[in-house]
């Protein structure tokens, strides 16, 4: 009799822990968003001088609070799901094509690892894609960020054998991002 009710009682905790998982997934929505973040690049100054290439560097910081999504689910946010980071370059004369020797994507924040993406003798024209992919599981990082909710700065730098010149990478972060209903 003794072992009928422990195993009564342990079926109905099971079920019940079951069901308030079930409703809270029943409560959540996942709700695709994107930011984008314009990098205007100058290139210029003294080269340098272990390379004779042309530095240049410019950062940004990612505004959470423009994002009509984030501002809806605001206080009810309960992870993010990065699901595309990808860059365009614009602002180059068509036909022009410019190659950086190196170039760099960083993400960071304050309490996180930086996550860097490094290229080398990329060749970029008017146009052209790039693709910052999850190789070592830097998106999750960046989800992490974003809940957090701290500032976060991306920077894009390197070099390039032109010594003037200015372009415009547009960073588009694509995002699914799991709120509660209710809360």
């Amino acid at each position: 009799m003794k072992t009928r009710i422990s195993f009564a009682l342990a079926l109905i905790l099971i079920l019940t822990a079951g069901s308030c998982q079930k409703i809270k997934d029943a409560l959540t929505v996942k709700v695709d968003t994107e930011f984008t973040v314009d990098l205007p690049v100058v290139i210029g100054g003294e080269p340098l001088k272990s390379s004779g290439m042309y530095p240049f560097s410019v950062s940004e910081t990612l505004d959470l609070e423009n994002n009509e999504t984030i501002q809806t689910y605001k206080d009810r946010i309960r992870g993010y799901e990065l699901t595309g980071v990808t860059g365009t370059i614009s602002g180059l004369e068509s036909g022009f094509s410019l190659t950086l020797a190196t170039a760099q994507l960083t993400i960071s924040s304050p309490d996180f690892t930086t996550q860097v993406w490094n290229f080398t003798n990329l060749v970029i024209t008017n146009g052209t894609s790039i693709t910052f992919d999850n190789e070592g599981d830097k998106w999750g990082t960046v989800n992490d960020m974003l809940f957090e909710g701290n500032e976060i700065t991306l920077t894009f730098s390197g070099s390039s054998n032109v010594p003037t010149l200015t372009y415009l990478l547009r960073l588009l972060i694509e995002v699914a991002v799991e709120a509660g209903i209710l809360g």
